[in-house]
């Protein structure tokens, strides 16, 4: 007699800076798709949350909503602001949204040590919590640009 233990792996996902946060909106818009989650996070589909890519990448709420895993984060509100008013707006926790208000015009150092700096212990804060609410983390995806200003800086 075989019994199947299956452990649930679940993903925290980090997007800093305007390259990240960009590509990790199309990355969501994917998961999406692939899981049958309509834009505000309701299931569209036959899966349920025993499927193991909505446990990857999703939790389910209270309400049955599914939700990201995910912490947006820039030194600017305009790229943060283009998904907290788009067609995915309500896919996301409030909270996940982080965001200074002044740009680090595409200067490493501004990104690190100037603009940056204010972000970090809210961000961490941010990803402690999503860590928190995890069984079983596998690990975490972390889109960014390698040079320029927030991605490169922050990171």
């Amino acid at each position: 007699e075989f019994i199947l233990v299956y452990n649930m792996r679940e993903v925290v996902s980090a997007h800093i800076g305007q390259a990240g946060i960009q590509i990790g909106q199309f990355c969501w818009e994917f998961f999406c798709l692939d899981g049958s989650i309509a834009p505000d996070g309701s299931d569209i589909g036959d899966q349920t949350l025993s499927s193991p890519s909505l446990e990857t990448f999703f939790s389910e709420k209270q309400d049955g909503k599914f939700r990201p895993r995910a912490a947006l984060i820039d030194s600017e509100p305009s790229v943060v602001d283009n998904l907290r008013t788009g067609a995915y707006r309500s896919l996301f926790e409030p909270d996940s949204f982080l965001n200074g208000k002044e740009d680090a015009a595409n200067l490493f150092s501004r990104g690190r040590y100037h603009v940056g700096r204010g972000l970090v212990d809210s961000a961490l804060e941010r990803i402690r919590k999503l860590v928190e609410d995890t069984a079983s983390l596998q690990g975490f995806l972390i889109t960014s640009s390698i040079g320029g200003g927030t991605g490169g800086g922050f990171g």
